[in-house]
C-alpha cells in the first residue's frame, strides 16, 4: 500500500488474469467507445472485459481515474451488453463493476488528486523510471501487453527501448511469475544483453545502467545473482 492507493498482492490472482488485465488497460486506452461495444457483441469478450473490470476495482481502482473515458467506456459496454447476454454470471459481475465504478466517482476531489499522485508514484518506484507527463505514463500502463507478447511469444512492436525496460522492471516487481516461464525469462535477459554485453566504452550511459540493473534484478528472481 503506498499513500491511499489500493493495491492488493498479485499472487492472489493467475498469470492469465494478469495478462488479461493489461490487456483490459490497452482497450480502455486504445480503442473508443463504439469500437469496444462491437467487440463487446461477442460474449467472450464481453465476460473478458466486465471480468477485467471487476478486478481492476479490486487491486488498482485508481487506474479508472486516469482519464474519464475509462469509466464512461465501461458504463456504456455495460448498458448496451447486460440485457443482451441472460446469464447470471455476467450479471452478477457485471453489477458489481457498476457498484465499484458508482462508489470510485463519488470521492472527492481532494482524494482523488491524492489518490493519483500516490498511484504514479508507485508505478515509477516499480518501474525505476520518472514519467515525463501524465500523457506518457497512460501510455506506459498501455504498453505493458505489447511487452508481454514480445517476451512471450516472440513478437516485436517497435517500442522503444527505455519503455521495453520500464514494463520490464515492472513486471519483476509487480508480475515476477512471468519470469517463471522459461522462453519468457531467456528472451528477456537476451534483449537485455543486447545493451548490458557491450564494448567498454559504451557503459557509461544512463541506459546501460538502466538495464544492467533491469537484468540483475530479473536474475535475483531466479536466484543466480
Amino acid at each position: 500500500m503506498v499513500g491511499d492507493v489500493k493495491i492488493v498482492d498479485f499472487n492472489s490472482y493467475s498469470v492469465d488474469d494478469l495478462v488479461q488485465m493489461m490487456n483490459f488497460k490497452n482497450y480502455l486506452t486504445v480503442l473508443s467507445t463504439s469500437q469496444l461495444c462491437e467487440y463487446c457483441l461477442d460474449p467472450g469478450f464481453y465476460g473478458e472485459v466486465i471480468d477485467s473490470a471487476n478486478i481492476m476495482l479490486d487491486c488498482e481502482d485508481t487506474f479508472f481515474l486516469l482519464d474519464s473515458s475509462y469509466p464512461e467506456k465501461v458504463y456504456e459496454v455495460i448498458q448496451n451488453c447486460r440485457f443482451r447476454f441472460q446469464d447470471s454470471n455476467f450479471t452478477e459481475v457485471s453489477n458489481e463493476v457498476l457498484l465499484g465504478l458508482n462508489s470510485l466517482s463519488n470521492i472527492d476531489i481532494i482524494s482523488k488528486n491524492s489518490k493519483l499522485f500516490h498511484y504514479r508514484e508507485w508505478q515509477e518506484e516499480m518501474r525505476k523510471f520518472s514519467f515525463c507527463s501524465h500523457e506518457e505514463f497512460v501510455v506506459a500502463n498501455s504498453n505493458d501487453i505489447l511487452v508481454y507478447h514480445m517476451f512471450s511469444e516472440n513478437e516485436s512492436f517497435g517500442l522503444a527501448r527505455g519503455d521495453v525496460v520500464s514494463s520490464l522492471n515492472y513486471f519483476c516487481s509487480v508480475y515476477p511469475r512471468f519470469f517463471d516461464d522459461s522462453s519468457f525469462y531467456q528472451r528477456t535477459i537476451s534483449y537485455l544483453d543486447s545493451f548490458v554485453d557491450v564494448s567498454f566504452y559504451k557503459r557509461r550511459g544512463k541506459f546501460y545502467q538502466y538495464a544492467k540493473e533491469a537484468k540483475d534484478s530479473i536474475q535475483k528472481l531466479k536466484g543466480l545473482k
